[in-house]
């Protein structure tokens, strides 16, 4: 997590800079026109980029949760094994 926040945080100093600016401006636009150009096919590779980390976060919230190993020095602790 402080590596995500590292990472803001330079790119807030980053995009003060006129040429990056320009740079990122000029990097959508070209990506919103190949969009354009490859109509459908952007379109569900878009979607399948966004939506298919959502259901991989939702099937490990929802993933089963593992059986707890049966404790194999429990029988031990009767008093009746332990007699002196």
């Amino acid at each position: 997590m402080a590596i995500l926040g590292s990472l803001l945080f330079a790119m807030i100093f980053a995009l003060l800079s006129p040429q990056i600016r320009e740079w990122f401006a000029a990097a959508l636009v070209s990506d919103g026109e190949w969009m354009n150009k490859f109509a459908p096919y952007s379109y569900v590779l878009l979607a399948v980029i966004l939506i298919v980390p959502i259901f991989a976060v939702l099937g490990v919230f929802n993933a089963p949760k593992p059986a707890e190993p049966e404790n194999p020095l429990a029988r031990y602790k009767a008093d009746d094994v332990m007699g002196d």
